[in-house]
């Protein structure tokens, strides 16, 4: 199942302003950190899915929270030193019980008023006995490079739009330095040339394999190919490959 989501709010996932404690660089005391992500280094008081950490963001009034499924979002301010957080919607991916319950556990953390303090890159969340330290990105994760790493596909863009990926969809690609991109779109296997040039990739003689996955899974990998020709634009944001074709259509790789 999809469930759509402005394409906005999937791709910075994020919070706002609001007055309590903490400061921001570059920003005013007793703010949220206006365009900020951060990557827990440790939870306690919880034992999450192995694999998976915490991802929060900021920005434009919401805050976006992500830990292995599906993409969280909701409003949120700060008051008397809490992290006040309403209104919590987000994709619908289905995944393994665990990980689903660990994105039901998120969400009663966050609306459940948890303690703020945020001091230079690090971010503390504390409720009850649960305590959450998070990283700023850039200093926990650089900007991952094009070639060489493996872009997994976790949402679809399409006129001003988000989707999440249905079950069973696992697009891929990784742009190899020998100028080859190869990856899956979703059922088939696909290869070809492309060339970089002023934050556009130009795709040449891809070719696929022709196999048949079932109605959803190949709908996805028409609207993958669809983009993935041509020339587009792309931007890498930390570990978020965006790619958009002038059609506006457009997909967004988390790296592998």
């Amino acid at each position: 199942m999809m469930r759509l989501i402005t394409a906005a709010t999937v791709v910075a996932l994020g919070m706002t302003a609001g007055c309590g404690r903490g400061t921001a660089p570059g920003g005013n005391p007793g703010q949220l950190p206006e365009g900020r992500n951060f990557l827990s280094t440790e939870v306690d008081g919880r034992d999450l899915v192995p694999g998976t950490r915490i991802e929060l963001s900021f920005r434009d009034g919401q805050i976006g929270a992500h830990t292995g499924c599906n993409h969280l979002f909701g409003n949120a301010r700060l008051e008397g030193g809490r992290l006040l957080v309403a209104g919590v919607g987000g994709t619908e991916m289905a995944c393994e019980p665990k990980l689903m319950a660990q994105d039901e556990w998120l969400i009663g953390f966050l609306t459940g008023g948890p303690e703020w303090r945020l001091s230079g890159q690090e971010l503390t969340l504390s409720s009850g006995d649960t305590r959450i330290r998070l990283l700023d990105r850039r200093s926990a994760e650089p900007a991952r490079p094009l070639s060489g790493t493996k872009w997994l596909l976790d949402t679809l863009v399409e006129g001003g739009t988000a989707a999440s990926l249905p079950a069973g969809a696992r697009p891929w690609i990784t742009f190899g330095k020998d100028g080859m991109a190869t990856g899956n779109a979703g059922c088939n296997g696909f290869g070809g040339n492309y060339t970089v040039k002023e934050g556009h990739i130009r795709f040449s003689e891809l070719a696929v394999t022709k196999m048949s996955c079932g109605e959803e899974r190949d709908a996805v990998e028409r609207k993958v190919l669809a983009v993935l020709s041509g020339t587009v634009t792309y931007t890498i944001v930390d570990d978020v490959l965006t790619v958009t074709h002038p059609s506006e259509q457009g997909l967004r790789f988390r790296a592998g």
